[in-house]
């Protein structure tokens, strides 16, 4: 918790260009009590948000629209990683939390659907 205007959002805000900067990729939400009663809900969205963008991404190359070649592998490797370390059923589970998952695996919706 914490009181509002107490700091907390500069004080994250703040440590984003470090961490960035060391290669690091920076996620950030900001939790609403009046509109977010569901649990996990503010952290669900922020990550649906950040792979739907993957998703574009892979759209957008497929589609042939030119992407940055190094944001395109970065999102091949990163989903090639969630594809072989989490099973399956995993990724299905997870797509309940992150809708964009349902896009960005479709091949493994396919398989088990």
């Amino acid at each position: 918790g914490g009181d509002p205007g107490a700091g907390k959002s500069t004080l994250v805000h703040a440590i984003k260009e470090p961490i960035c900067n060391h290669g690091w990729r920076f996620l950030s939400c900001k939790f609403d009590r009046l509109t977010e009663n569901q649990p996990l809900s503010t952290i669900s969205s922020t990550f649906n948000e950040f792979f739907q963008r993957f998703a574009t991404i892979l759209s957008e190359v497929e589609d042939g629209i030119r992407v940055d070649n190094a944001i395109s592998q970065y999102v091949r490797r990163t989903t090639s990683l969630i594809e072989t370390h989490l099973s399956a059923p995993g990724i299905v589970f997870l797509s309940n939390l992150i809708p964009s998952f349902r896009s960005l695996f479709a091949n493994v919706f396919q398989r088990v659907v």
